[in-house]
């Protein structure tokens, strides 16, 4: 009840201090924060429901950690030992050496190359524009290193050129299924290029990877994203404060791939369904989170009454 709004506003009201950090409040104004409490019947129902959502809400939790977890075991034996021409994973490198060969990331299938990343794509890795210029509404969208936090490129946050200055980066320019690489900041971090970017551009601190037609680019991504890739590519790093990458470096990074493009696929295919079903819990721990939200707001304020249901 203390999480009423009311409650809630006569505490803060009586708080001292100015940095967020150092805000406080006396004993005794917390003491005499006036709290209204319905009937006690009617209190233990409103304690019930938000138990039981609570109860849902850990539960969706706890299945989250369960399918990351998962996703980062496939994740490593996928990358690291394929799957074979049956479906199956192949055993690991220790039960069966004869299926692996040595190479600069460590042991990998036969089947499988250490190539430089310039060797998977169709195009030269290239960074984009130097001088964006001011915000122009409903320019051309440009991805920055700060647009690379989350887990996809979103438009709608991303600031825009002009169509004059865009077209003087052609090379940078990125299509649909593309993959966009920071190589400062996040350094390393690896997104696709969805949909509604097609034609966007790029910023000195992102870089274009235009995977061959031979190559999968979801897998790709992901070899990029394996413990193996980052690693690699760290070092490369130049700077200690301020880290970057350089483009030809860039290149020559070695990433393990299949050379099968039916290997590719099924190692896209079963890392992309992982992260469906994560995708899909999320979406309802969210959903359960904004609900309990709002029914706090409801029942702990008298909005919506549970008398029916005593």
């Amino acid at each position: 009840m203390i999480a009423q709004p009311r409650a809630q506003k006569y505490i803060h009201d009586r708080t001292t201090g100015m940095a967020e950090s150092q805000v406080n409040f006396a004993n005794g104004a917390l003491l005499s924060t006036p709290i209204e409490l319905p009937p006690l019947d009617e209190q233990s129902k409103i304690a019930e429901i938000l138990d039981t959502l609570d109860a849902a809400i850990r539960g969706t939790e706890a299945v989250v950690a369960k399918l990351k977890a998962m996703k980062q075991g496939l994740l490593h034996d996928l990358l690291t030992r394929g799957i074979n021409a049956n479906g199956d994973l192949r055993p690991p490198q220790p039960e069966a050496p004869h299926l692996y060969k040595q190479t600069p990331l460590g042991w990998l299938p036969k089947e499988w190359e250490a190539l430089p990343l310039g060797d998977h794509t169709q195009h030269d890795i290239t960074y984009g524009i130097v001088q964006a210029g001011p915000h122009i509404e409903g320019g051309i969208p440009y991805v920055r290193t700060g647009d690379m936090s989350g887990d996809e490129l979103v438009r709608d946050t991303m600031l825009c050129t002009s169509e004059r200055i865009a077209r003087s980066y052609r090379r940078s320019e990125v299509r649909a299924g593309e993959l966009v690489i920071a190589i400062r900041a996040t350094l390393g971090k690896v997104l696709p290029v969805p949909d509604n970017l097609d034609g966007a551009n790029l910023t000195q601190g992102t870089a274009r990877i235009a995977p061959k037609a031979s190559v999968n680019a979801t897998c790709l991504m992901w070899a990029i994203r394996h413990r193996r890739g980052q690693d690699a590519i760290m070092k490369e790093v130049k700077g200690s404060t301020f880290m970057e990458i350089s483009l030809g470096a860039l290149r020559v990074v070695p990433i393990g791939m299949p050379k099968s493009r039916d290997e590719q696929d099924e190692i896209a295919r079963r890392l992309s369904a992982q992260d469906e079903a994560i995708l899909r819990e999320q979406k309802l721990l969210d959903k359960l989170r904004l609900q309990k939200s709002g029914l706090m707001d409801d029942l702990l304020t008298g909005r919506t009454p549970v008398t029916a249901l005593l």
